[in-house]
């Protein structure tokens, strides 16, 4: 029994003898590739994505479209109760076209105008000549006075009764004008109202959801359903506040979705939102595929790594033999080095020790 205790406390011993003179041997810088990059969670979204709201408050009427639907742009996806918008649009439309019929159709009130003031301009043209001609007659002494004096009462009634009738004609227009006006606005005002009564998709896409069911209750702050590009897809990374200020437009960005876990695809970044998110405590960056994958779908998720910066030829050594204080052991002590780049798991060293330097755990006495 001494005997096997022995024979373990020995192999115990050569153990722990092999390890630190592993430990005192030590490692050196290598040489390598080294990039920097920030880690941020993804979704994947459609392009120009955006919630269908309405313009009124009332009960759905009826929904025109379906999840997974394609729309264009101006489509109507869904009523409202009109309470007889319909009607009243029709009834403006029929008083514009009445309007406009008084003033410019084929029997209009100006053309009756038109045509009396051309009878007046005619018996005026006839009455001045008779009456100048008489007035001349009468220096001769051939007509009597009271006969010139009596065409000269009917040349000032025919002029009068032109006079009355061109009034009456610029009167007409101008009613027949502000009627029509009237007419053409109370129109657009009964479109505008039967318009707000559908809710439209704004862009060409497909209906990604409908929130709404015939018969329920909406409000103009209710969303009635999610649209967009039926074809292009964006990413919506979530970036830490302390990282925010390394990431720029254009910077390439390493992608790997759940769907495919044993792919990843090269992105770039296409946006950064200026706004933080108050509930999460990061910025939204939108990123763009440059190689995408057969299949995007609405919400899928992954991780992204947003390349700040890259090395093809960096000195480093493994993050767990710094300290703190930027501080590496060597044979000589402590040692105090400045870095660069840094990953996951190696950090570039800038000065203080060189390629033959041996360094140590940092747990090594």
């Amino acid at each position: 029994m001494k005997k096997h205790i022995s024979i373990s406390i020995i192999l115990c011993i050569g153990v722990l003898l092999s390890a630190c003179g592993e430990k005192r041997e030590g490692i050196k810088p290598e040489i390598k590739p080294l990039t920097h990059s920030i880690y941020a969670s993804v979704i994947v979204e459609p392009a120009n994505l955006y919630t269908a709201y309405p313009q009124l408050t009332g009960i759905i009427s009826e929904v025109f479209v379906n999840e997974g639907d394609s729309v264009f742009a101006g489509q109507k996806i869904g009523s409202i109760i009109n309470n007889g918008m319909e009607v009243n649009q029709e009834k403006a439309k029929l008083q514009y076209q009445l309007a406009e019929s008084k003033l410019y159709g084929s029997g209009n009130t100006l053309k009756s105008l038109k045509s009396e003031i051309d009878i007046l301009k005619s018996q005026v043209k006839f009455d001045s000549s008779n009456y100048f001609k008489n007035k001349k007659l009468l220096q001769e002494e051939v007509v009597s006075e009271s006969s010139v004096d009596n065409l000269k009462l009917k040349y000032d009634l025919s002029q009068k009764q032109l006079d009355n009738a061109y009034q009456k004609y610029e009167q007409m227009k101008d009613e027949l004008q502000s009627s029509l006006k009237l007419s053409e606005a109370n129109l657009k005002v009964a479109n505008i109202n039967l318009d707000d009564s559908y809710i439209y998709s704004f862009i060409d896409g497909m209906v990604y959801s409908v929130e709404k069911e015939t018969g329920e209750f909406i409000s103009s702050q209710m969303p009635f359903a999610i649209i967009g590009s039926r074809d292009q897809f964006v990413l919506k990374m979530l970036v830490d506040e302390e990282d925010i200020t390394q990431v720029k437009i254009g910077q390439q960005v390493i992608v790997s979705l759940e769907s495919y876990p044993e792919e990843t695809f090269r992105c770039e970044v296409s946006k950064i939102y200026p706004q933080k998110d108050q509930v999460n405590q990061t910025f939204t960056v939108e990123g763009i595929f440059l190689e995408k994958p057969s299949t995007l779908l609405y919400g899928m998720s992954g991780e992204s790594n947003i390349i700040i910066n890259e090395i093809e030829e960096a000195m480093v050594i493994p993050r767990k033999y710094l300290n703190a204080k930027n501080e590496v052991r060597t044979k000589d002590g402590m040692v105090t080095v400045k870095t660069g780049l840094k990953d996951l798991e190696f950090v570039q060293i800038l000065e203080g020790i060189d390629q033959d330097t041996k360094i140590y755990p940092l747990d090594e006495d």
